[in-house]
């Protein structure tokens, strides 16, 4: 009794030029890609802290020390602190802040340059320097001393 055998054929073998050439076109896209991620990433983690940093500088109960109405200097904080009537911010680290205007408190948000008033969805531009919050317009100006952290 003659057993017949089954003929294998094999299957023919993926050429390695092209999976090499498809890696090499490849491999480079998915670095840059990876690259860009990390950069994305490093730019954003560092504005974060240069953000965090620049509050956390600001944060304070800050009181008004002077005052100029049409560019010139009021000597009324003095009198009016001698009267209960006295106007301070408060800025907390999580970037939030409230003001305290003579009695009228508001809530608001801040960054570098502006104080974000919530009730009127107003912004209003302010200088920092050497622990004062200067707001001024149309020649008059209000500044805040801080006196605690």
């Amino acid at each position: 009794m003659a057993i017949k055998t089954a003929k294998t054929t094999k299957a023919p073998a993926k050429s390695t030029k092209t999976t090499k050439k498809n890696s090499s076109i490849i491999m480079p896209i998915i670095g840059g890609v990876i690259a860009s991620l990390v950069i994305v990433g490093i730019v954003i983690g560092a504005t974060v802290i240069v953000d965090n940093i620049s509050k956390s500088k600001r944060v304070g109960m800050y009181k008004l020390s002077s005052l100029y109405l049409n560019g010139e200097q009021e000597n009324s904080v003095s009198l009016l602190d001698s009267l209960g009537l006295s106007a301070n911010i408060e800025l907390r680290s999580d970037g939030t802040c409230t003001t305290n205007i003579f009695g009228e408190k508001r809530d608001c948000t801040y960054d570098d340059k502006e104080l974000h008033m919530s009730d009127t969805n107003t912004n209003t531009p302010y200088t920092y320097e050497r622990d004062s919050i200067t707001f001024e317009n149309n020649g008059n100006r209000m500044t805040f001393t801080r006196v605690t952290e």
